[in-house]
């Protein structure tokens, strides 16, 4: 991270939040990018951290995914 604090009774410094795709997160928020909506990025101590969003089961046979939508 570019501005490291350091925390008090800590001797080493840390990152207070996260730059990604020019944006600036605050440490442990969560949040989507436009690039990849079907993944959900959380800001952690400098660096961040995507993985794909999980889709509850389903009960049909045929299913189709909507345009612009991460789950069936």
């Amino acid at each position: 991270c570019l501005h490291p604090s350091r925390v008090t009774g800590s001797c080493c410094e840390e990152c207070d939040s996260c730059t990604y795709n020019h944006r600036i997160y605050s440490n442990g928020q969560r949040f989507t990018t436009p690039d990849q909506p079907c993944h959900i990025c959380t800001c952690l101590l400098g660096s961040v951290q995507c993985e794909r969003r999980t889709c509850p089961p389903l009960t049909c046979t045929n299913s189709s995914t909507p345009p612009g939508e991460c789950c069936p």
